[in-house]
């Protein structure tokens, strides 16, 4: 079968006419979006000295109890940590070096019992045990990574989606051998078995279980989507009423109590869903994007309801290739690479922009009660203020609900990476939208006797940034949690700032992703200084690297470390070195002029050579007009160095 298509000038013409974005939206002033990090790369040509391989997480961090955000990146066990300030990233890969893992979809849930965090992976290394997946867990630290044993063969492709009851059972989701999903239990002893298998749907199309959380009444309540089908080809439905997913519930202890509380129909948008296997569609196959991994998820709120969103079901789009054969393209709503035209200058798309056959183009916020009662659409997005929400939804402690869409917004840029050479954008048609943050203020929320909305809390609060552009924060971000210090935090899928690689070659951004801070008050990070060192314990003669970075501060001092590895002195405000000391203890200490309130800021870090005896300190201090406070260790030792900042301070076990 072929398609014929209006040549490139009338698809411009289509382009400019389809407003996708129409009403006006205004910020609020309380809510300040703040930029910690992009992630990198390595090679050659985009290595950071000091800035580990790393990106495209999936997932917002989590700030753990000893206040860093620690999260993971969507590919090869990487779980990177950092400050809740701006700052560079530490990496532990070992759950893919020494356990087999891969991909990570999923949030990581921490233990009430033990403290640990727990996940899994959808795919483990090929043509091994670990193939198809398992569940893990990892120290509160991110670091030593395990498999659980009775997961590995056990577990079918999990989709990231694990739970934790107060016993320590975990819940978790994954594709099961019939591919349309289960709910299994590990108990806290190891022991595995399924509590339900999803079947096919009402026409026999495959079922995709998306997010699921662990109720107060101790009910596990989720949703999952139903195939519908690639829009715009010939065995799509596109009617309204077409089922689409469905809200279900279930008590953990009682496997037969299964039940759907609502099933979603194609007028009220989409659940999202993907398929691991390879379909071909023409001569090409089909792969998963990464964009395709962010799925709809649930919040129980104070109100007492459950809370959700909507979207387009598949991030795929029919398409032609030269020739009219069908391909299957990108769709541009989902904020990934967009190619309209074939190289003949004709239309690349089937249907027209935004290339989507259903009503509920941009996606909706829906609400339930407990018992599936009082279903309603709260809130319909109209794309300036957001398209697409999909991720992780948060409470914070105002109380109001926040959660982040995967396009729309202000902002178009393109999920590529430019050398300071290239001019940015190369096609400005080709260009997707960024995303927002928004909220719903739930007191707020008013309906009238008949159930429409009079007030739906709703309220746009940023768009997020990709791009070269020096105030870029990310694109496509994947929800936001919130911390225990009161912010909120997340991550984007792309995006990421210039820099300059460590053979010399300047980027103007990179793609793979960022982390960023959403302070509630309105207010802009303070001055700060991070110090790390890779590793932390060392072999002597081991190649140890130190690395620092800070944000609004100046004139930095480095002191500390050892005689011999040239870390004493002057140093820029952001950097990396190598060091190989001899055994002993030794403290790096960098102190920095801060440049918004005055006084100094410092951070100090501890590198072991061959020693078995652990001093830990790795507290953030400021002084000076700065004010702030210090442990008593680091207050000794800032006694010590505060007149003389290039004195050396090593301490070494005496042996003998």
């Amino acid at each position: 079968m072929s398609f014929h298509f209006p040549m490139r000038q009338l698809f411009r013409c289509v382009f400019a006419v389809c407003v996708l974005f129409s009403v006006a939206v205004e910020a609020a002033d309380d809510v300040k979006v703040n930029y910690l990090t992009s992630f990198h790369g390595s090679g050659p040509d985009i290595d950071l000295k000091g800035w580990p391989q790393a990106s495209n997480p999936a997932t917002p961090p989590i700030l753990n109890e000893n206040g860093r955000l620690i999260g993971m990146t969507h590919s090869y066990g990487d779980v990177y940590s950092l400050p809740p300030t701006p700052s560079h990233y530490l990496v532990d890969d070992s759950l893919y070096k020494e356990q087999g893992m891969v991909s990570h979809p999923g949030l990581l849930v921490k233990s009430s019992v033990t403290g640990h965090y727990y996940g899994s992976a959808y795919v483990g290394q090929r043509d091994t045990e670990l193939s198809a997946g398992a569940v893990f867990r990892m120290e509160s630290d991110g670091t030593g990574g395990e498999v659980i044993a009775s997961s590995v063969g056990a577990v079918a492709y999990p989709t990231g989606v694990v739970q934790l009851d107060d016993d320590d059972n975990l819940y978790g989701l994954d594709r099961g051998p019939e591919n349309n999903g289960r709910i299994f239990k590990i108990t806290k002893d190891g022991a595995f078995s399924v509590l339900h298998t999803f079947s096919a749907g009402p026409s026999g199309q495959m079922q995709f279980p998306n997010g699921m959380i662990l109720a107060n009444n101790g009910w596990l309540y989720g949703v999952t989507a139903y195939r519908r089908g690639t829009p715009y080809l010939e065995d799509t439905p596109t009617e309204v009423d077409t089922p689409v997913g469905t809200l279900y519930r279930i008590n953990p202890g009682d496997p037969q109590s299964f039940e759907i509380l609502h099933t979603f129909i194609l007028a009220e948008g989409e659940i999202p869903w993907f398929d691991l296997s390879r379909r071909s569609y023409g001569p090409k196959p089909v792969y998963l994007p990464l964009k395709g991994f962010l799925m709809a998820h649930l919040i129980e709120a104070p109100d007492g309801y459950f809370y959700g969103t909507t979207s387009i079901g598949t991030c795929w789009t029919a398409g032609v290739y030269n020739g009219g054969d069908i391909a299957i393209r990108d769709a541009p709503l989902c904020s990934g690479k967009y190619f309209p035209y074939l190289s003949s200058g004709e239309s690349a798309m089937v249907g027209p922009y935004p290339h989507y056959d259903g009503p509920m183009t941009h996606g909706a916020v829906y609400r339930m009660a407990a018992d599936g009662s009082d279903f309603t659409i709260i809130h319909e997005f109209n794309g300036e203020e957001g398209s697409q929400p999909r991720g992780y939804l948060t409470i914070a402690d105002d109380g109001y609900l926040y959660g982040t869409t995967m396009s729309g917004g202000l902002y178009k840029n393109e999920p590529e990476s430019y050398r300071e050479t290239k001019t940015y954008p190369n096609d400005p048609e080709a260009l997707t939208y960024d995303g927002t943050l928004y909220r719903i203020r739930l007191p707020e929320i008013e309906l009238a006797n008949d159930g429409s909305v009079l007030n739906s809390g709703f309220e746009y609060l940023h768009s997020f940034k990709g791009g070269i552009d020096d105030d870029s924060d990310g694109k496509l971000p994947t929800g936001v949690l919130a911390a225990s210090n009161g912010r909120l935090y997340g991550s984007t899928v792309y995006g990421g700032r210039g820099y300059t690689s460590s053979n010399g070659i300047v980027w103007q951004n990179d793609i793979k992703g960022t982390i960023f801070e959403v302070d509630l008050q309105g207010d802009a990070p303070g001055a700060s200084v991070s110090v790390t060192v890779t590793p932390g314990v060392a072999a002597k003669g081991e190649n140890v690297e130190v690395t620092w970075s800070s944000n609004s501060a100046s004139n930095c001092i480095a002191s500390g470390g050892a005689e011999s590895d040239g870390w004493s002195g002057n140093r820029a405000t952001a950097g990396s070195i190598d060091v190989s000391p001899e055994p002993g203890t030794y403290f790096y200490i960098l102190t920095c002029d801060d440049d918004l309130k005055g006084g100094q800021t410092s951070d100090l870090i501890t590198l072991r050579v061959e020693e078995d005896d652990v001093i830990s300190v790795g507290n953030k201090v400021d002084y000076g007009n700065g004010g702030g406070s210090l442990s008593w260790i680091s207050f000794v030792l800032l006694l010590l160095l505060g007149g003389v900042k290039s004195l050396v301070l090593v301490l070494k076990r005496n042996e003998g």
